[in-house]
């Protein structure tokens, strides 16, 4: 089985993509190339997942980081009138503004009645004081 892409080896880590690459080609070899059914395969990439290399814990607590000061920065921002389009700007421009290329996860910002529907997108309600 011959590699579906190809990746520079940073000499200096043994934590990126090639090294990664390499152990997931090892553990096939292993298993002697066989056909990997859907569940050996899925349990091979789940123990893959369960260690995380210091870059990929540097980066994620830098993520929980961002997303802290988004929340931080909504609270504060609150006020009577605001749209919850509005709400979630504010959250994704804190996102943009600390470097994140996209957002980690959709925004859901309901209030009131639909702070109860599940995966809520519409985000046009206003805000009134009593919600706050």
């Amino acid at each position: 089985m011959g590699k579906l892409w190809v990746v520079d080896d940073d000499p200096k880590s043994s934590g990126d993509l090639e090294d990664l690459i390499q152990h997931f080609d090892t553990i096939l070899d292993q298993a002697g190339r066989k056909k990997q059914d859907e569940q050996e395969l899925e349990a091979i990439l789940n123990r893959l997942r369960e260690i995380k290399q210091p870059e990929e814990i540097t980066l994620m607590r830098k993520a929980i980081d961002i997303s802290c000061k988004a929340h931080t920065e909504l609270i504060k921002s609150l006020h009577n009138g605001m749209s919850e389009y509005q709400a979630q700007a504010i959250i994704e421009y804190v996102f943009k503004d600390n470097g994140s290329e996209a957002p980690g996860y959709p925004s859901i910002v309901g209030n009131g009645e639909n702070s109860c529907i599940l995966h809520y997108t519409n985000n046009r309600k206003k805000l009134t004081s009593e919600q706050l």
